[in-house]
């Protein structure tokens, strides 16, 4: 299934190819291009060599075009992007916490579908957001 990912501030397409999506993140004082799988529940993350994030650290996302920030308004440790997938703009909430595997997708009728072992993390505020119970 084709999945274009695009900042939430500027409409910049981040994906390449259709495998990888494309952030400025930074931690710890330092800055670097972080990849993720397009899929929503896949968890494999690219890092540029020699780089190791401990679990629990909180990264900063970037978009790698404009710099505004993809932190989600209503959750501070959730990030947020935009989804392009099958003809429709849905929203993509991720876990900006290292080794935390949440991730929401969010339709523009507000249904969520979450992915990952740590989802009931952040299922409650999600669906509170959204209005649902």
């Amino acid at each position: 299934m084709s999945r274009t990912y695009r900042c939430t501030w500027c409409g910049s397409a981040l994906t390449l190819g259709s495998d990888l999506v494309v952030l400025l993140a930074s931690h710890g004082g330092s800055s670097m291009l972080m990849g993720f799988s397009t899929e929503p529940g896949n968890y494999e993350l690219y890092l540029p060599p020699d780089v190791t994030i401990d679990p629990g650290t909180v990264t900063d996302f970037n978009c790698p075009v404009c710099r505004a920030s993809l932190t989600n308004a209503q959750h501070d440790k959730l990030a947020e992007l935009a989804l392009d997938e099958a003809g429709q703009r849905k929203r993509l909430l991720f876990s900006r916490v290292a080794g935390e595997h949440a991730t929401y997708v969010i339709t523009e009728s507000e249904q969520a579908t979450s992915h990952g072992e740590h989802k009931e993390t952040y299922d409650d505020t999600v669906r509170i957001k959204l209005g649902k119970s």
